[in-house]
């Protein structure tokens, strides 16, 4: 993760709340500060279990990575 965001090919935004996704964008809040970002799609993982299955069968491709 912090080899892709230090090339500019992850881009993190850490300590934020996701406020709404609609087709076109996400907003999220960071202490205050909204931001609006353009997005294709949005995956938000709360908990201790992916997805992963359910996302496969919908035709996303993954790649699950522990550790470093």
């Amino acid at each position: 993760m912090d080899a892709a965001h230090a090339v500019g090919r992850l881009d993190l935004r850490l300590d934020t709340e996701v406020r709404r996704i609609d087709a076109q964008a996400v907003e999220l809040d960071r202490a205050g500060d909204f931001i609006r970002l353009p997005n294709d799609a949005v995956i938000i993982c709360a908990g201790g279990v992916l997805p992963t299955e359910f996302l496969r069968s919908t035709g996303v491709a993954l790649e699950v990575r522990h550790g470093r």
